[in-house]
Formats: structure tokens, sequence, C-alpha cells
């Protein structure tokens, strides 16, 4: 019954998202890389790193775009791939979920309704729908706590083991490094696990040194390390000083960075306990459970990670969420759930399943958008970009562009070389931008801040109804 739950959920979202769904900035950019892993790994055409002149992409880790390659070498889907990739990993996250909550709960059936948290969990059900990675990160997170909670494989083997799966997991996404590093404290062998997640991490230390000179390149790291505030898409024409150039500018700097990522914190927490409600049946805590520990030292080292960044989205707290769901049930939960409790724990979260797929088609029928799969050809459609290449004429070979997600799917499409606006382009920097990248046109709605004077056409739309742009050439 919990299955059926799973696939009626899973496919009424399916039908009813797949036309319309919303890929994002990160979803083009993936996918762009996603086009040159099999040849030429990594080159980018659409640029949003600012700190280093390179035609190799250092914003993103590698496994989801080879995983999205891997599906297109199939059967071509374009940036669909990951799309059902996430679909696909929905299903063993599920049964991850059952399992461990017998571990934690001594009932596998409250993994329906962690799951079901999850699904309406709206940054999750985005990631899910818009080919993002943070579905596959949580999968792997939950496939590390298992391992460490599992008596089935021999010591060396669960170590072997996580080892490969953290080390996948920092290739999925920069910020699990830390919690990578500090796990191992908890494995044993430690040294077969830093041994196996050194070894999966070895192609993008190689590929950092062949193309950077450096052992290990990634957009996080140098936000995490800049003395100054500094967003991953910021261009400053001098040297950016790092944590060792001046120590105390880089606390001050955390701290500002942290109090700024609080506020964000707090409101992808707040939701919470109304989910709870229905199942706070006593608050007796459970025995000590080593797992719990585990996975909040993890989701700390994370969350440490991310808010040293000074990110601002609440995606970025989704494993969060999961953890406090996990810790508030496991505090109040009694030991042993009664056995009606568990019995009908499936059959509520298939109505609720039933509920809230019925949702989502009222909402697409209500909009007259169209119900079933279908693949709108939105990643073969190059041609939509006809307004501004036939305004230009003439070959183009690099423009400036304005930073909305439509600029990164003109990078992923056409293969021109695309500079995104800098988050912070002004009158001070766009002269020694445009002087050090040489883009031959800019569009733009802010003229002014590069000194151009006579616009060559307007552009209507550009993914957006009521925008309009004036192309400029330098």
């Amino acid at each position: 019954m919990r299955f059926f739950a799973l696939f009626l959920m899973l496919g009424a979202l399916w039908l009813t998202t797949a036309t319309n769904s919303h890929f994002s900035q990160d979803s083009w950019s993936y996918y762009e890389l996603s086009r040159s892993i099999f040849h030429d790994f990594y080159h980018i055409n659409s640029f949003r790193q600012f700190h280093i002149i390179s035609n190799y992409g250092v914003s993103f880790p590698p496994l989801w775009p080879i995983l999205i390659a891997s599906v297109n070498a199939i059967h071509d889907l374009g940036i669909y791939a990951g799309f059902v990739l996430n679909f696909l990993i929905a299903i063993p996250t599920l049964l991850l979920l059952l399992r461990l909550s017998k571990i934690w709960f001594g009932e596998k059936e409250i993994g329906c309704f962690l799951f079901f948290a999850l699904m309406i969990t709206p940054d999750y059900t985005t990631a899910l729908f818009s080919a993002g990675t943070l579905p596959l990160s949580l999968l792997l997170l939950l496939t590390i706590l298992y391992l460490y909670a599992t008596r089935r494989y021999a010591l060396p083997l669960k170590a072997l083991l996580a080892g490969i799966v953290a080390g996948l997991s920092v290739l999925n996404r920069f910020d699990f490094l830390l919690p990578a590093l500090i796990l191992g404290f908890f494995i044993r062998p430690f040294f077969i696990y830093y041994i196996a997640l050194l070894i999966t991490l070895l192609p993008w230390v190689a590929y950092s040194h062949s193309h950077f000179g450096t052992f290990w390149i990634s957009d996080i790291s140098r936000t995490v390390l800049s003395s100054i505030p500094l967003f991953v898409r910021d261009y400053y024409p001098d040297v950016v000083p790092l944590l060792w150039d001046n120590p105390t500018t880089w606390i001050k700097k955390s701290i500002g960075s942290i109090i700024k990522s609080a506020d964000v914190l707090f409101t992808a927490t707040s939701a919470l306990p109304w989910l709870l409600g229905f199942v706070l049946l006593t608050t007796k805590p459970s025995e000590k459970n080593k797992n719990i520990t585990l996975f909040a030292l993890l989701i700390a080292a994370q969350v440490s990670t991310t808010l040293l960044t000074g990110f601002v989205e609440t995606r970025y707290y989704v494993p969060l969420q999961l953890f406090l769901l996990v810790a508030l049930l496991w505090l109040t939960l009694p030991t042993k759930i009664k056995p009606a409790i568990v019995r009908t724990l499936p059959l509520t979260f298939v109505l609720l399943s039933i509920a809230y797929a019925g949702a989502y088609f009222a909402k697409s029928i209500t909009q007259s958008a169209p119900i079933g799969f279908a693949f709108n050809k939105i990643n073969q459609q190059p041609e939509e970009f006809a307004p501004l290449l036939t305004c230009i004429k003439k070959p183009l070979q690099s423009i400036l562009l304005p930073p909305k997600n439509y600029s990164y799917k003109f990078g992923a499409l056409t293969g021109i070389t695309s500079y995104i606006e800098p988050t912070n382009m002004n009158s001070k920097n766009a002269g020694a931008f445009v002087k050090q990248f040489k883009p031959q046109y800019v569009l733009t709605s802010t003229p002014e801040i590069y000194g151009v004077q006579k616009s060559i056409c307007n552009i209507k739309g550009w993914g957006e109804s009521d925008a309009t742009y004036q192309l400029y050439k330098f």
C-alpha cells in the first residue's frame, strides 16, 4: 500500500508538472556542462565565474552533469534528463526512509510520513521537478546513514562503501566536503574510509590541477575563504583577499554572513511544527541513538558551510528540515508504537497522496495547463532566440547578458559565449569587466553603467513577458 501511495503521488505530479517545469539558472548550467562531458570535459559557454579567466567550469561539481549526459547518451531527453533522474531517485529515497525508520523508531511505516513530509516541502519538490541536485544529495546522505547503522556488511566493506558514497556526495554538491571529512571519525576502519573518499575525489582533483594549477577548485571555497562579503557571481577587478591575508576581517565577514543567513534558516525551519501535530503521541524519549547523533553532526557541518557562504535561499536547508523532523519524532514517539497506529499509517498517506495529487490536477485544469507527459522540446529550440540573432546579423561570438534564466538557456542551447552579468556590476567595475572579458555586445536595461550610447535594437521578453532590453555593440 505504501508503494501505491508513492507511485500515485509521484505519477500525478509527473503528469501535471512535466510540461510546466520551471528550470532554474542552475538547471540550465548543469545541462550545459553535461553536453561537454564526453568531449572537452567541462567546457563552458555561459560564464558565471569571474575570478578565473577560463573556458572550463568551476561553479558545480561533475556528478550530476555526468548522470544527465549518461541518460542523454541512451536517449536524448535534453534538460529533461535531470527531471527523469529525479523521479527515479525518489523511489530509493522512500526505501531508505523505510529502512532508517525501522532503525530510528522501530517501525518502518514512519518512513511513509517522512517521505510525504518531503514531498510537500516546496523546496524539495521544486528541486525534484526542475532537475536540481537536492534529491540526489539527500539520497546519498540517507545512504551514508544506512551504511553506518546496518549490520549487513563487514566493517572494512562498510568503510569502503561509506567512503565512496561520501565522495559522490561531494562530487554532487561541494557543501558536503566538510561533512565527508567529519564522517571518517565515526567509521571504522577509518583509514579505509579516507582512502576510498580520496580515490573517489581524485577525478576532480586531477581536473582542478590540470586546468587551474590547484588541487581543489570551486566557487564555494572562494566564497567561504574570502575576507570580504562575496557572492559566487561577483566580479572584482583586483585580487580578493582571503582568510590568511586578513584573519580579523575574515572573522567579521563570516559573522555577517551567518547573521545574513540566519533569517533564512529560521524561515526554512519554522513550518515544521504543524507536520508533527497528529503524530505527537507522548513526550517520553526513546533510547539514545548513535545514528541520530551522526545525522546531527553531518547536518551541522553542512549548515555551517551554507551559513558561511551567506546564501539566502531556503532550499539549502531541506536536509536540516528532514533532520529536525526525524529528531522531533525520535524524541516524542513512544519506544513502542501501538500496532493499530502502525497499520493505519500507510492508508493515511495513501489518502493524503490522493488529496495532494488531486490538488495538482485541479490546478492544472483551472489554469488550462496541458495534462499528460510530453517533452515540449524546450531544450531543442534555439531558434526561439532568433530576434536577437537576427538583429545582430553578423556571426555572434560573445555577448554580455542580463542575469536571467533565459540567459543561461541561451548559452546552453546556442553554444555562443555568454557572459552573465555579475551580481555586483556597476559603473565602477563595468569598464574593467569589458576590457578583461571583451564581449562583442551587451543586452541590458541599464546602458549607463557601460557607457554605451546608441542601441542597435530592442529585444522584448527575454523570458519575461513585460521586460524590454536594449542591444548595444562595444
